[in-house]
């Protein structure tokens, strides 16, 4: 099975930016990004045994307890290499250090050998990817240029392990709240 972990946006901040996404995705028929829930990744898709979910469960758990919940500040709009379209965030070092602490976490409990380079992460939530032509991108983005995002700040305050379905969508299989 595959799984990712991430920080998964619930409540109003949910709702919220789901319904820019859906707006964009029936605007200009722009699908992929929803087969995800809004998100921030904090350790990309990998593959295991659906027995050792447990044991990272278990795993996620005692570590998150150590970890402050961290405001972080939506800044607006931004594009990566003319396909991706997302909601710019607050690049704080903390944050870094939790994705520093999760990957440790994974690789040591899953023994997973790192065969991507997640050093140099900008943390984001995608809007739309995959299926945006170029055309489209641009007129996504002036779609976006008069907007503002749709929430202005958050607290990133658990960690979510997602599960791939057979359909290729994910869906949250466990939430870890941080401390406090």
């Amino acid at each position: 099975m595959t799984y990712f972990v991430a920080y998964v946006f619930r409540g109003e901040a949910e709702e919220k930016i789901s319904a820019l996404r859906n707006d964009i995705a029936r605007t200009f028929d722009v699908h992929e990004a929803l087969r995800i829930p809004p998100h921030i990744t904090l350790f990309y898709p990998f593959d295991t045994e659906a027995e050792n979910i447990g044991r990272l469960q278990h795993d996620l758990d005692k570590l998150v307890k150590l970890i402050t919940a961290l405001p972080l500040s939506v800044v607006g709009f931004k594009p990566f290499d003319n396909e991706v379209w997302f909601l710019d965030l607050e690049q704080k070092a903390e944050l870094h250090a939790i994705k520093d602490a999760i990957t440790h976490l994974i690789k040591s409990s899953l023994n997973i050998v790192d065969q991507r380079r997640f050093s140099d992460v900008y943390f984001h939530c995608t809007l739309a990817f995959r299926d945006v032509t170029p055309e489209k991108f641009e007129a996504i983005g002036e779609y976006l240029k008069d907007r503002q995002p749709p929430i202005d700040y958050f607290v990133l305050d658990a960690v979510a392990i997602l599960e791939q379905q057979q359909d290729r969508t994910w869906k949250v299989l466990s939430v870890h709240p941080l401390l406090g």
